[in-house]
């Protein structure tokens, strides 16, 4: 039986599933992009194909959405693992890879088009509409009562 080590989840927050059409420039010069799969607020995962040369450890990447204008600009990152993903579409040639990297150094400005992509473009997140309310009918009578005053509690300390 071979060496089977067991993963351990070492990311800090959740990843989402963000809407086709997001994806990311690998490299410039050739241009190299790839369809981001998930996504959190600490890093990504990006499929792309592999041609003749190997990709190098980037160091910026840019996000972009053929769906509409969203574009974030030379996100540093860190390389965090890049292996082969098995896919029946591909030719031998043309390996399908995937990619994770880590966020680095952001400014503030990248970090709100990060949290504006992540609260708006991903899967898997309830809208403020599936929120619950106060109102629901779960929250009723002395949980409501609770809740309010939590929430005043807090305002006040």
């Amino acid at each position: 039986m071979p060496n089977m080590k067991k993963m351990i989840e070492q990311r800090k927050h959740k990843r989402f599933h963000v809407q086709n059409g997001t994806y990311a420039m690998l490299k410039y010069k050739p241009a190299l992009m790839g369809q981001i799969t998930n996504m959190s607020k600490d890093g990504l995962a990006i499929r792309y194909i592999d041609g003749d040369q190997r990709l190098s450890d980037s160091k910026a990447l840019d996000i972009f959405m053929t769906e509409s204008s969203f574009y974030i600009e030379k996100l540093q990152v860190k390389t965090i693992s890049d292996r082969e993903v098995t896919d029946t579409h591909s030719s031998d040639s043309n390996k399908v890879r995937q990619r994770g990297v880590q966020f680095e150094g952001l400014h503030p400005i990248q970090l709100f088009q990060l949290y504006y992509l992540l609260q708006n473009y991903t899967k898997n997140r309830r809208s403020g509409k599936d929120r619950r309310q106060l109102d629901d009918a779960l929250y009723s009578g002395a949980k409501k009562r609770k809740i309010i005053e939590r929430r005043q509690s807090r305002l006040y300390a």
